[in-house]
């Protein structure tokens, strides 16, 4: 008896990946305002400790970044050091993978909030429980203030009002157009 096989035809998703791309500096963008302009964000990500690093990347070949908090002359920031693919021997404090480029993109064109893909099984986070905790966390937080209201309750999982919602907006959007 001979047994056929057929060789596996892997997605190259070129759109995805395109979309994801953009949508993840957006997010590392927004992230990194939330780190400047946000109190409750700052408090949080700097319990984790002082040279905490924070990688997110979907699907092994996917587009990712790495931020890490430094600090220089006594001022804290949360720094972009690149991707995945450009410092491949790094290994950041919590790295959060998204599973495939189909996972990335229920979770980032949401269609299920960031908690739904974590019950899902959606990504994979190596790290401490309590930095993924935090993590998740802000990015709510962060989705919240930077979509509008009918998309961000769909991408949460529990929509809250913020103080000074707008201010907050105006600067996350200037941080992520003019950097």
């Amino acid at each position: 008896m001979k047994i056929v096989s057929w060789p596996l035809k892997i997605k190259k998703r070129p759109f995805s990946r395109f979309y994801l791309s953009i949508l993840l500096y957006v997010v590392r963008k927004a992230l990194q305002g939330m780190y400047k302009y946000d109190a409750y964000s700052k408090e949080q990500l700097e319990q984790l400790g002082s040279d905490f690093s924070l990688g997110l990347t979907a699907s092994d070949a996917g587009p990712s970044f790495i931020l890490q908090i430094t600090e220089d002359k006594n001022k804290k920031s949360f720094k972009y050091l690149g991707t995945f693919k450009k410092l491949p021997g790094f290994k950041p404090d919590l790295k959060v993978q998204l599973k495939s480029i189909g996972s990335a993109m229920q979770i980032f064109t949401f269609a299920e909030s960031v908690a739904q893909g974590e019950a899902n099984s959606r990504f994979i986070a190596d790290g401490p429980l309590e930095a993924a905790c935090t993590f998740v966390r802000i990015l709510e937080r962060t989705e919240i203030i930077l979509l509008p209201r009918f998309i961000a309750k769909r991408a949460v999982k529990r929509y809250a009002s913020f103080k000074n919602l707008t201010k907050l907006r105006a600067q996350l959007y200037s941080k992520v157009i003019f950097g």
